[in-house]
């Protein structure tokens, strides 16, 4: 995923003179008190365990997530999300945010997105709160879905697309795997 993310990030730096700049792993799922949990993607439900076995097994399907599967998914949705928000584009974001809970494959997957979202946006506004997330929080309610919340979230704070996009497919890695 690293190809699909690079060059992203140039056209698209924030220029917010305000906002204030925790590093984007400052707020990992863990640290911002969201977890992604034990999603249905991850390695306890694969199409079939018994397919994937040793390390090269394990890399092949860690790929297909990140090149064709959820987190693919996740990191579009999170970038467009923080373009919407540098262009202060809120019905763009509304309407992605509406998308990205659309695109959810089960009810439960709706639900761990949505609460994951509303987490992450209530502990970034206890903690963190900055110019614009006021109205940002009020185009992804009454549920956000959770890339989209952490793409409006850096962007209002400064965090460039890039080390986002890096550290939130990290965190989705790591929940695969641990």
């Amino acid at each position: 995923f690293t190809a699909a993310i690079s060059g992203l990030d140039a056209a698209h730096r924030p220029t917010q003179s305000n906002a204030c700049t925790p590093a984007a792993g400052s707020w990992s799922a863990a640290s911002a008190g969201v977890s992604r949990g034990r999603s249905n993607t991850a390695l306890t439900s694969a199409p079939d365990p018994v397919l994937i076995v040793g390390r090269d097994g394990l890399v092949a399907w860690l790929r297909d997530v990140a090149e064709h599967g959820s987190l693919r998914n996740d990191l579009i949705l999170l970038a467009a999300a923080h373009r919407h928000t540098l262009a202060h584009d809120h019905v763009a974001l509304r309407e992605l945010n509406d998308l990205a809970l659309a695109f959810q494959p089960s009810a439960e997957r709706h639900l761990e997105t949505v609460t994951q979202g509303n987490a992450f946006l209530h502990a970034i506004a206890a903690a963190w709160a900055c110019e614009g997330l006021d109205v940002a929080q009020g185009a992804l309610k009454p549920d956000a879905a959770y890339p989209v919340a952490v793409g409006a979230v850096t962007a209002l704070h400064a965090v460039a697309l890039g080390p986002t996009l890096q550290a939130y497919g990290l965190g989705f890695i790591t929940n695969l795997t641990s």
